[in-house]
């Protein structure tokens, strides 16, 4: 653009070094980065923050380099502005566009942390911004390039400095970042804890990360800290299902606390983030993962509606898994039944008692038509015993008939599998 308003390509080099040294004056600005509001407000307030000190920052520096541009090239602010905000524009889009976070998670049933809710909300904003000012500021730029009687100058190249940087400067300067360096394991040994974590995390070292941070307690790491996969992130999402499925007994309650919270939202509140997952991962396997942890059951019990509505999309999926899905959902239907509460009263006077034969009915029809017997008696078969046992006053017409029924026919598989 300079070389179309008269300033020649010759000695580019040495101008752009001038320029150069300017821009990277603007770089203490960042320091404004360095307020750890994390250790004073929540996670989502403390994301907030930092990307008003980014917007403040931002603006602070697109000013400043135009204004140094318009003294070096003796052009007008007016007229900088446009290649100035073109080059940001570009590069804001192109760097927010790779943020890896669900815009509309949220609207799909995906619970993000406040931090990510906060991070979608900017990277909206950015884009929707950005692209749409993009087209103003290009054909801005080029008027600029194009047209204007004046030509540009490029005055401090003909200038000889007037004062030059002291010699004892540069081993100052040195001498301050080794100084530095070596308070970084006590300062940052937050940071240096978090990083361990995600290094192992992200060469497939689950249990070594696990061990890392059972080992501490969660003062040890930074606030608001959390660690990988991050539910609402494409790419990440599926890594929970290994994660999970390296809890142990060893593993600290805070920590299997946090990946089994990921668990659950990455299940999410509604079919399209269950059936997300499901394409990312096959059915058994979440039902392995999940049945391996003592807390497992009860998340899939509080996603019994969505898997019954999971139903659905097995019929219009492809055939050839059609058969196996639904296999692996009548597992996870096996392993979550319940029977009712037993009711107490005259059962022809309860309001419900439609509703409660009703579920006995949907209960035992699971039972029954469960292929894996041996499965049905190890989930189901004391509870059934317990209930046959007591004769309740109360049970629908046929219940204690069926489950009488059930019984004896797992009893009698079993023995003709003993059978030589």
């Amino acid at each position: 653009m300079a070389s179309c308003r008269g300033i020649p390509l010759a000695g580019f080099w040495s101008r752009y070094r001038v320029f150069l040294g300017l821009y990277w004056m603007t770089a203490p600005l960042a320091w404004l980065y360095a307020i750890p509001v994390e250790r004073y407000v929540s996670a989502g307030d403390a994301v907030n923050w930092n990307l008003r000190f980014l917007a403040l920052v931002s603006v602070w520096r697109v000013l400043l380099i135009t204004r140094v541009l318009a003294v070096l090239t003796g052009a007008t602010g007016k007229q900088l502005i446009f290649p100035v905000m073109l080059f940001a524009d570009t590069v804001a889009v192109t760097l927010v566009s790779q943020i890896d976070v669900q815009i509309f998670a949220v609207m799909g049933g995906v619970r993000l942390t406040e931090a990510e809710v906060a991070l979608a909300g900017a990277k909206i904003l950015v884009m929707f911004g950005g692209v749409l000012t993009w087209p103003f500021w290009l054909i801005g730029s080029l008027g600029v390039a194009g047209t204007g009687t004046k030509n540009w100058s490029w005055a401090p190249a003909s200038e000889k400095p007037s004062t030059l940087v002291f010699r004892t400067v540069w081993p100052f300067a040195a001498a301050s970042v080794v100084v530095l360096c070596l308070f970084l394991p006590w300062t940052q040994a937050e940071q240096q804890l978090r990083g361990s974590v995600e290094r192992d995390f992200g060469a497939s070292r689950y249990h070594a990360g696990l061990a890392t941070m059972s080992a501490h307690s969660r003062d040890d790491f930074p606030p608001h800290w959390a660690p990988p996969p991050s539910i609402g992130s494409n790419s990440e999402r599926r890594f929970i299902l290994p994660i999970v499925a390296a809890l142990s007994p060893q593993t600290a309650p805070w920590v299997r606390k946090i990946f089994l919270d990921k668990m659950d939202a990455a299940l999410g509140r509604s079919d399209f983030p269950m059936e997300t997952l499901w394409r990312e991962a096959e059915l058994s396997r979440i039902l392995k993962v999940l049945e391996s942890q003592p807390e497992g059951l009860a998340i899939l019990k509080s996603k019994r509606d969505l898997l019954m509505r999971m139903e659905y999309f097995i019929d219009f999926g492809d055939p050839a898994t059609g058969a196996k899905n639904r296999q692996d959902l009548d597992s996870i239907f096996l392993a979550i039944a319940e029977p009712p509460e037993e009711l107490t009263g005259d059962l022809r006077l309860q309001p419900w008692a439609d509703e409660y034969s009703s579920a006995w009915h949907r209960y035992l029809t699971i039972l029954e038509s469960a292929a894996d017997r041996a499965r049905v008696k190890k989930l189901h078969g004391p509870r059934l015993q317990q209930q046959l046992e007591a004769k309740p006053q109360l049970a629908p017409d046929r219940v204690l008939e069926r489950i009488r029924e059930l019984l004896e026919g797992i009893d009698s598989a079993e023995a003709v599998e003993k059978t030589p």
